[in-house]
């Protein structure tokens, strides 16, 4: 198995997550993973999306944002409604 070598990824909630074997020079999962539980903390491991998982996964994730900007322009919008 491959290790990525991207040097950090982020997570959907904010969190930056540093690719240890992209610092220390970590080539298999194992040691990987050892490293990892020396520093603490969470460890995400994850795999990469088949180009059609990542377009369906694109599609929810732009619906979920329509949905969430049409909620905070909604708000936005009774506010100016309530002042003006």
């Amino acid at each position: 198995m491959k290790l990525h070598e991207a040097p950090v990824a982020l997570a959907c909630d904010g969190t930056v997550l540093l690719n240890l074997a992209e610092f220390d020079g970590t080539t298999d999962l194992e040691t990987a993973v050892a490293v990892a539980r020396q520093q603490g903390g969470v460890v995400f491991i994850g795999v990469v999306m088949t180009g059609r998982e990542a377009k369906d996964a694109l599609r929810c994730l732009q619906d979920g944002f329509s949905e969430a900007g049409a909620y905070a322009i909604g708000a936005r919008q009774r506010r100016a409604r309530h002042r003006g």
